[in-house]
């Protein structure tokens, strides 16, 4: 089930990083909107996803959202996108041009994997 949560942050991530780059935005803003709604999207689907298949073991569960905290992780987020924005660019133009082509899939890509992965280990954590 761990593999199929981790896939499926990985399609998320995909995903937001496919359709980012059919916006008409300047690259960095592309890059960032890729980021935002792989963490997001991947956040949600996987809790959904978590809860689902777990729901016989659960119970009675309490889910708690906290307002700050999220606000703080979604900042850390984007600038973490931005500064590896800069680096896949660097990359791009010093080492291989390939690997500053898609910068908004390989963004959202890491990114919903990494919340996916985030969450997965939170959920596992004793409490």
């Amino acid at each position: 089930m761990t593999v199929a949560m981790l896939a499926l942050g990985i399609l998320v991530g995909l995903s937001s990083g496919l359709l980012s780059e059919r916006l008409a935005l300047t690259a960095m803003s592309q890059s960032l909107a890729s980021a935002m709604v792989a963490a997001l999207l991947s956040t949600v689907a996987v809790s959904v996803a978590w809860l689902r298949g777990t729901a016989d073991q659960l119970g009675s569960a309490a889910l708690t959202f906290d307002v700050p905290r999220a606000v703080l992780a979604l900042v850390l987020v984007l600038a973490l996108a931005a500064a590896l924005h800069v680096g896949l660019g660097w990359l791009g133009t010093t080492v291989h041009p390939l690997l500053g082509s898609h910068r908004p899939v390989t963004l959202g890509l890491f990114v919903g994997l990494l919340s996916a992965a985030a969450l997965l280990a939170a959920f596992r954590s004793p409490q």
